[in-house]
């Protein structure tokens, strides 16, 4: 493999990205599947873009993640897809680029990124966890309720059975 596809995670991670001229920023509306994402631009324009094959396997993006998009020149190769993914945002990035005033305010709304998959979790998903308390806590109703859960039908119950249950299944 060569080196640019081994170190894509580090860079993307890593880097702190600004759109060119012509680069846009977009968020991710729905995955289509074949690498093609709905997106949709700030002035609510919906419009397909391709992610390019050197993220396979390396970065996942999903519904409401950031992108920056570079759209193509000519669309003469395709009708529907508008262009390539170039970046996937992440928190640090996106306060980066509103730090730098490049930050489209229609998203100022707030934005669902995916970082904490990256160990880099939101403010609010912090407290909203320190609200909820300790993860033992919650362990423990979890397993009260699984308490109250009827038997599965299509698995049979080896300490209920007879001698007639086993005359059914012998040929």
């Amino acid at each position: 493999m060569s080196r640019a596809r081994k170190h894509v995670t580090q860079t993307v991670l890593t880097s702190f990205p600004e759109p060119e001229k012509n680069q846009k920023i977009v968020q991710v509306l729905a995955l289509k599947g074949s690498n093609i994402c709905e997106v949709e631009y700030p002035t609510g324009e919906k419009h397909l873009y391709r992610f390019p094959s050197k993220f396979n396997k390396r970065i996942w993006i999903k519904r409401g993640d950031y992108l920056i998009v570079q759209p193509y020149e000519d669309f003469t190769h395709s009708k529907k897809i508008r262009g390539d993914i170039t970046n996937v945002l992440y928190d640090k990035q996106i306060k980066h680029l509103k730090n730098r005033m490049l930050w489209p305010p229609e998203f100022n709304l707030g934005h669902g990124t995916s970082t904490s998959r990256y160990g880099n979790a939101d403010e609010e998903d912090r407290k909203e966890e320190e609200k909820k308390g300790s993860p033992h806590e919650s362990s423990e109703e979890e397993d009260n309720d699984s308490d109250d859960l009827e038997p599965n039908p299509n698995h049979i119950n080896n300490n209920d059975q007879d001698s007639e249950d086993d005359d059914e299944y012998s040929f």
